[in-house]
């Protein structure tokens, strides 16, 4: 017991001196609001930010125009998620993101799809994971900085439908280009989503949506940390959804 003591005592001191020989380094380079910055860094680091969501999810309904039926993202059935390539311990991998944390609406207008609408998409950025605990520390504190209340949720609302057809039919799919802007860590970036959605009954649909972007564009930052000796520019993003006929009232 006393040796596991000293142990833990020893990491404290060397925690604490490699802190303070940083804190004076940065201070001399860049003063006190610097260093600041860095420990506060360092704090929400270690402890992880919140992982868990500050409330249900949820997004702004749609009403049901004459003709038309409002189907509502079920979570538990969709899932959003982001795909990007890395060079890890010198080997290929691809890192993978995701949440069914996800909510919006859909009215679909049968007989005039023209008339057929996408409501805004709300995705709760903080619960994104990766499969790897840090990784998902370093993107909630400081890729999306999802850990902040501010920036715990991501937005995407549809601004126009392209390409629809002149009809719907159930069970069989149809394609469609969903353009609109996503909001996410405090950028905004216009994006083009090819769709794929089926009516499978007057009650029930589902769907697929896929785009890539750079990270850059959204002006995210990824930390270098030794282990990952490149990370792509770019990210594919993609959401599979089941959204099921809104209760009328």
């Amino acid at each position: 017991m006393r040796t596991l003591l000293r142990i833990i005592l020893g990491l404290g001191i060397v925690v604490a001196l490699a802190l303070g020989i940083i804190a004076a380094v940065l201070y001399f380079q860049g003063g006190s609001d610097l260093v600041s910055e860095v420990v506060s860094s360092a704090v929400l680091f270690v402890q992880g930010g919140s992982e868990h969501p500050s409330e249900a999810i949820s997004a702004p309904g749609l009403t049901a125009a004459d003709n038309a039926t409002v189907f509502s993202i079920v979570a538990e059935e969709s899932e959003v998620r982001f795909i990007i390539d890395e060079v890890l311990n010198g080997a290929d991998f691809t890192v993978v993101g995701a949440t069914d944390q996800v909510a919006g609406d859909i009215s679909v207008n049968q007989g005039n799809p023209a008339a057929s609408t996408i409501g805004v998409i709300r995705i709760n950025a903080r619960t994104l994971a990766t499969g790897n605990g840090n990784r998902n520390r370093a993107l909630r504190t400081f890729i999306l900085k999802s850990g902040q209340d501010e920036y715990e949720f991501a937005v995407f609302e549809p601004q126009e439908l392209k390409g629809l057809p002149q009809g719907v039919t159930v069970g069989e799919p149809f394609e469609l280009q969903i353009v609109g802007e996503l909001r996410i860590a405090g950028a905004v970036q216009e994006l083009s989503f090819d769709a794929s959605i089926t009516l499978e009954s007057a009650e029930r649909l589902s769907g697929t949506a896929h785009t890539t972007l750079r990270h850059a564009d959204l002006g995210l930052t990824i930390p270098s940390v030794p282990s990952v000796s490149n990370v792509s520019e770019e990210v594919r993003l993609e959401i599979d959804f089941v959204a099921v006929a809104a209760a009328e009232g």
